[in-house]
């Protein structure tokens, strides 16, 4: 998604829009941002918002999430109004509801905050995709009146913003199904030994990042808080630019060596069998266990996430959370990787850390089976 930051009248706020979603929420700076601004990321993210919402941490910020599937769907949260047009006008107020209102129209219908200004800008829906060309913030007064509505704020992206480079396809379509994957693997095996002896450069790989301005530290477009010195991103302290795809944390082996992502890994007892390609890197892991396969494990940098791919077909490989939740994973499927998260395979294992030192990493060294 890509997020645009201005300020507006009440403060400041967070337009995401893309992948068919659009968000706008009304704070950077709540404690509740940054999780609520990971929620619309998710692959279910009505389910991680409510997640959020009825958490109890804190009451969060307005916001409102419009999403198109076969027409629009959406909630608005807060003392916040979305004004949808289809075959007549209705109001969706996200302070009638507990945690909120919930909007749904066709796709053929305008959505907007609500609000009788001239030149207000309108969210529009087209070939089933959110765009977004102005959007104004109208809070609604604990009285109801609109008499503050004067006037509305364009989003606009900053100044700094370079083109996004285009990216070669999504690694995921090369793992739809785990045999065909290994078989083409074991096609390109050579060329990609011999990657970069035609003189050609390899496909450069990017992602739009939030950079803080007081420290040069990369961190998600959707971020409240600078990752690297703690400071809050908005106004002139960041910036969107156009980066290499950043190294997204690290693992650590059951043997306790830890591999920092830097590139999409491939795990397993002998990975290089298959090839490795310019934005790969194998780790050899579960030498001498016969249950571990060559290629077992796959770590794949996508964007601003990582996602392990099984490549053994069977049962035998699991991942459990760090709230001790367990799940099967199953033979080419990608599945996106959280903080703490342990990949058992075989009589070995390795667990994710995204903050990526090898201090945070060794905290949970005794957190594997034996």
């Amino acid at each position: 998604m890509n997020v645009r930051r201005a300020q507006y009248r009440e403060g400041a706020g967070l337009l995401a829009t893309g992948d068919g979603r659009l968000f706008f929420l009304s704070a950077v700076d709540h404690p509740c941002s940054a999780l609520l601004m990971r929620a619309v990321s998710d692959e279910r993210p009505l389910h991680a918002l409510e997640a959020v919402v009825t958490g109890g941490v804190s009451d969060v910020p307005p916001f409102a999430y419009i999403e198109t599937l076969d027409g629009i769907e959406g909630v608005v949260c807060g003392k916040l109004q979305v004004e949808v047009t289809d075959n007549g006008i209705s109001v969706v107020d996200g302070a009638s509801a507990d945690p909120w209102a919930r909007l749904s129209s066709s796709l053929d219908a305008t959505v907007r905050v609500c609000g009788d200004a001239a030149g207000f800008g309108d969210l529009w829906i087209e070939s089933g995709v959110v765009r977004a060309s102005s959007f104004s913030w109208a809070p609604h007064s604990q009285s109801g009146t609109a008499a503050a509505l004067t006037g509305s704020v364009e989003f606009r992206a900053p100044a700094a913003v370079r083109p996004t480079l285009d990216l070669p396809d999504n690694p995921e379509s090369a793992v739809a199904d785990s045999r065909r994957a290994r078989s083409k693997r074991r096609g390109r095996a050579s060329a990609g030994r011999k990657s970069g002896d035609d003189g050609s450069a390899p496909p450069v790989r990017a992602v739009d990042a939030l950079v803080c301005l007081e420290c040069d530290g990369l961190n998600p477009p959707m971020t409240a808080r600078c990752a690297s010195c703690g400071a809050l991103l908005w106004g002139a302290n960041s910036e969107v630019r156009s980066v290499k795809q950043p190294a997204l944390g690290a693992i650590r082996l059951s043997d306790e060596r830890v591999e920092f992502l830097d590139a999409d890994l491939l795990i397993g007892r002998n990975p290089a069998r298959f090839g490795i390609q310019s934005h790969q890197r194998e780790v050899v892991h579960g030498i001498g266990d016969q249950s571990v396969s060559r290629l077992h494990i796959e770590l794949i940098l996508d964007g601003w996430t990582v996602k392990a791919v099984n490549h053994k077909q069977g049962p035998g490989t699991t991942v459990e959370t760090l709230l001790g939740g367990s799940e099967r994973l199953p033979a080419g499927t990608p599945r996106k990787l959280d903080h703490g998260d342990t990949i058992y395979f075989g009589t070995v294992w390795l667990r994710y850390d995204e903050r990526g030192s090898a201090a945070s990493a060794g905290a949970h060294a005794g957190g594997g089976r034996t």
